[in-house]
């Protein structure tokens, strides 16, 4: 037997009363499925500091790398200059640059014994388009970086021919105040100690 009108709206009714009592239950709850997208939800803790050991990276990177001088030199038809020498963390192997051209020669002594040497590519020859096919630079700088394994208190800059590394032109500078200044800070260090005679 089909349901007549009232039945029908008496049934109608009686529906929305429950879901209206429901709703006070329902309130709050997040329905479960495919379709609800919400915000992520990311949650992390207070940072704290990373003690020096623990810094892989840092140590990594440290063990590669000891106290030296960092120079400027420029090489010019009035001669050879130093522009700037200072103090920092440098590679421990110096650059020792494979060539058979002309070269700079920098030497950084203690007591008029070599400590540390690095051997640079002279820029004064750059091959150009055109006639020729090269043309000489007369001014050129070069920055290389010198460890100190122990004290220094000179450079040495040369330029040498591609024969040999007898230079035929150099020039003495004095790095004494700035190492010292370095080593006034870091008393004890190997750099800031004088070469052992053999």
């Amino acid at each position: 037997m089909m349901p007549t009108g009232s039945t029908i709206s008496e049934m109608y009714t009686a529906v929305c009363a429950v879901l209206v009592a429901a709703l006070p239950v329902c309130e709050g709850v997040v329905p479960q499925g495919r379709d609800v997208v919400g915000a992520p939800q990311i949650t992390v803790s207070e940072p704290r500091p990373v003690a020096d050991a623990e810094d892989i990276f840092n140590v990594s990177m440290r063990a590669a790398l000891t106290p030296g001088l960092f120079v400027t030199v420029r090489v010019a038809p009035t001669g050879i200059e130093l522009q700037s020498a200072r103090m920092m963390l440098v590679p421990k192997s110096p650059r020792r640059d494979p060539t058979t051209g002309d070269r700079i020669i920098i030497r950084s002594l203690g007591n008029e014994s070599i400590v540390s040497e690095v051997i640079v590519q002279d820029p004064a020859v750059a091959s150009v388009g055109g006639p020729g096919g090269a043309a000489r630079r007369e001014v050129r700088t070069v920055s290389v970086a010198l460890p100190m394994p122990t004290l220094v208190d000179t450079l040495e800059v040369g330029l040498a021919a591609s024969i040999d590394l007898t230079a035929r032109e150099s020039r003495i500078f004095d790095v004494s105040r700035i190492v010292n200044e370095y080593c006034a800070q870091a008393e004890g260090t190997a750099a800031c100690r004088p070469r052992v005679p053999n």
